[in-house]
């Protein structure tokens, strides 16, 4: 009786383990990704011009040729960097920013703080799973609601697809690019 509940207890142990491990590998992979800076990569204007402005402006869908979302991806390195585009003489002339916008989370704010949450998971998981995975849940979507009702993280990117667009001639008031994608491949035009 008592190895069968030394060995209950040793499976619960170890799942509890197993969910810290994989929430702090998640954590730490997400805090990476949105504190850390990275390098931003550069594409020749030609390339942007003639391979990727189209899907940028409306005039062609990333439904049309989905490896083009994935091409752009791999050019920027991540969907959560920027690209800067470059004449043929390596001058910058304009910045594409990230598909997925994540400037405008401040990771040493109290309302985003993901150590805070990591911790509060973790202790909340060691005792009961379930709390702790509920807890999580709740933090995270509260800071979500917080973040995407705050508009101004948008400014600076808004300005940055009109002077691409202005640069092109491609202003029409009504399409102005968002880098929300939508789904897997389509991005979003307000």
């Amino acid at each position: 009786m008592e190895n069968t509940r030394l060995n209950t207890l040793n499976v619960e142990n170890l799942e509890r383990d197993k969910l810290i491990a994989n929430a702090t590998e998640v954590i730490d992979d997400v805090f990476e990704k949105l504190v850390l800076d990275n390098p931003v990569n550069q594409l020749p204007e030609r390339i942007f011009k003639s391979t990727f402005l189209p899907f940028f402006t409306g005039e062609k869908s990333f439904n049309d040729d989905k490896g083009m979302f994935t091409t752009w991806i791999a050019i920027a390195g991540r969907p959560t960097s920027p690209v800067k585009i470059i004449d043929d003489a390596g001058t910058e002339l304009f910045t594409v920013p990230p598909l997925y916008d994540t400037d405008f989370i401040d990771a040493a704010s109290a309302d985003t703080n993901f150590t805070n949450m990591a911790y509060n998971y973790q202790m909340r998981v060691a005792g009961m799973p379930q709390v702790g995975e509920a807890y999580l849940n709740n933090a995270l979507h509260q800071s979500a609601d917080k973040i995407l009702t705050d508009d101004k993280h948008l400014e600076a990117h808004k300005a940055e697809w009109n002077k691409i667009f202005n640069y092109y001639n491609k202003s029409d008031s009504s399409k102005t690019a968002t880098t929300d994608v939508i789904g897997e491949d389509e991005i979003s035009y307000d």
